[in-house]
């Protein structure tokens, strides 16, 4: 996983808005789920 969509992973997890960085399409299916993930994590917190 790149760096970038790991930093977008880790802002959504600090409150910011979901971001779509450029990456391959087999990659795509895993950013997701890390998304939902961190999305779930933010909800938990507030």
């Amino acid at each position: 996983m790149s760096e970038r969509m790991l930093s977008a992973i880790q802002t959504v997890e600090k409150g910011g808005r979901p971001v779509f960085p450029l990456m391959p399409f087999s990659a795509f299916p895993e950013y997701m789920a890390l998304l939902r993930k961190a999305t779930k994590r933010k909800k938990q917190k507030h």
